[in-house]
């Protein structure tokens, strides 16, 4: 299966939900300035925000305080972290 994006970071419209997916690329995009800013500023603005096994991991790192990174980087084994804005 190929994923083939409709935009870059920078022509992405307004999002309401942004899944973040897991799997063994997770890790590498731990040190990609450009993709973390990017979920950084989108996570903040969206509805609906999960994510699914190590993307946890990536949510962990940017949105909630160190004492919840530290729970949700080993929830990642439950399959989901999610917040939703009511």
């Amino acid at each position: 299966m190929k994923v083939i994006p409709d935009h870059t970071f920078e022509s992405c419209p307004k999002l309401h939900i942004l899944v973040v997916p897991g799997g063994g690329g997770t890790r590498k995009e731990l040190k990609n300035p450009a993709m973390l800013n990017w979920l950084r500023i989108r996570a903040s603005e969206v509805e609906t925000l999960t994510s699914v096994c190590t993307g946890s991991m990536l949510l962990g790192l940017l949105v909630y305080s160190k004492g919840a990174t530290q729970q949700l980087t080993g929830a990642h084994s439950i399959g989901c972290v999610s917040r939703s804005h009511q």
